[in-house]
């Protein structure tokens, strides 16, 4: 019989894995627990997405205006909405087929991140059920419905595009695939930059009067009135394509072009795109910071929330397994998935959300591993599509082949 000897580095996996599977085995009872009734706490309470509680009247509009009654929410119920239909492009949404059932259908590879918060903003996950506070590092997928408040603001990031939120701006996800990005703009404002455009690559925005489609990679702001009625396109940088009223309108960059009214009395004329704003000009460095990252040496672009590794860590080379990044915020003793906590994200299942505001991509892409007393992060080859997963609670050992440490 051969003798298996485990190092202290081999333990301490060990012990990791086991107590990572029986927390989890812990949440889920109790998850199960908290299923069975679901309701605020109180008349006036919500829940936040960590279990917490927060106070806030039954009328607050954050609840109220964004809300599932609102046929500007559904999917072309009004005829504006340039929304799935036949189109062979959207033939996969989650959305559409199996009863609308997210859970159905295989998991889409690219998820979209909240990966900045500033003042009230909500979260409905699903397009249905309660509201709640939304929380930076919760995934965001096919239905997911987020509300910006007064005064305040929120930022996206899928893949190739960031995404920025204005105040009072409602904002849901028809269609989010690989190659696919498709979002419902119900009113408020948006400021998003595609930062390339491959070949087979859709990004769309629906509003009630108008579908926008990016035709070349750039900024784009558009703007949509309390009524829904009027929407308000302007091509920063790149070019776009309007469909309103069964026209088709081409917008360039440093144009604006405005559409007024429904159905197919629709009033559309162009202009001069305006001066930024406070909105556009952080959006803009917001933007810059992404673009200058460092982690993007080592990290593919298409890996969500790379660019948070650059204030809270640094990089090194390590033999066998490239580029590693170690975190240099975290305290004594602190070892991964145990800041945060465990959320059911469909169509995945148990999802791990880090409290951390770095902890997204070293969560949910590559793996970790422990290295010399410390752990560290393997995003693995730079050249590949990085997959999005939920957790990846299997870590790397010292005597894995480095061709099968990335499977």
């Amino acid at each position: 019989m051969s003798k298996t000897t485990f190092t202290g580095k081999g333990r301490l996996g060990l012990l990791l894995c086991l107590t990572g599977l029986l927390s989890f085995t812990t949440l889920t009872t109790a998850t199960t627990v908290r299923a069975q009734d679901d309701r605020r706490p109180a008349e006036n309470t919500t829940v936040g997405p960590d279990e917490s509680t927060a106070q806030g009247s039954p009328a607050d509009p954050r609840y109220a205006n964004p809300n599932g009654d609102d046929p500007r929410y559904n999917d072309n119920s009004n005829g504006n909405y340039a929304g799935p239909g036949d189109d062979p492009r959207y033939s996969d949404s989650q959305v559409d087929q199996d009863g609308g059932s997210p859970d159905a259908q295989d998991p889409p590879s690219r998820v979209a991140r909240l990966s900045y918060l500033d003042g009230s903003v909500s979260f409905q996950a699903g397009g249905s059920g309660d509201w709640g506070n939304a929380a930076k590092n919760r995934p965001v997928t096919i239905g997911d419905k987020i509300w910006v408040d007064k005064d305040s603001r929120a930022e996206l990031q899928a893949g190739q595009a960031s995404i920025h939120l204005g105040t009072m701006t409602a904002l849901s996800f028809l269609n989010l695939d690989q190659n696919i990005t498709q979002m419902r703009l119900a009113e408020g404002s948006i400021n998003f930059r595609v930062r390339e455009l491959r070949e087979g690559d859709t990004y769309e925005v629906d509003t009630p009067n108008i579908a926008f489609t990016v035709r070349e990679a750039g900024a784009f702001r558009i703007d949509v009135n309390e009524n829904g009625d009027g929407t308000i396109v302007t091509v920063i940088r790149g070019e776009g394509e309007v469909t309103a009223g069964g026209k088709s309108h081409l917008v360039r960059g440093g144009e604006l072009a405005e559409f007024d009214g429904t159905d197919s009395d629709i009033d559309y004329h162009t202009d001069r795109a305006p001066q930024p704003d406070d909105f556009d000009r952080w959006a803009a460095d917001r933007d810059r910071r992404e673009e200058n990252s460092v982690s993007a040496r080592y990290v593919s672009r298409d890996t969500v929330g790379y660019s948070d590794l650059d204030d809270n860590g640094t990089w090194s080379q390590e033999p066998n397994y490239g580029p590693v990044w170690y975190p240099s915020t975290v305290a004594v003793g602190w070892a991964p998935y145990s800041y945060g906590y465990w959320s059911y994200v469909g169509p995945w299942g148990w999802t791990w959300v880090d409290y951390a505001p770095w902890g997204f991509a070293p969560f949910h892409y590559g793996r970790w591993n422990y290295f010399g007393g410390r752990w560290g992060w393997c995003p693995g080859p730079i050249g590949y599509y990085p997959v999005y997963g939920p957790a990846f609670v299997g870590f790397l050992g010292g005597g894995v082949h480095p061709q099968h440490k990335y499977s």
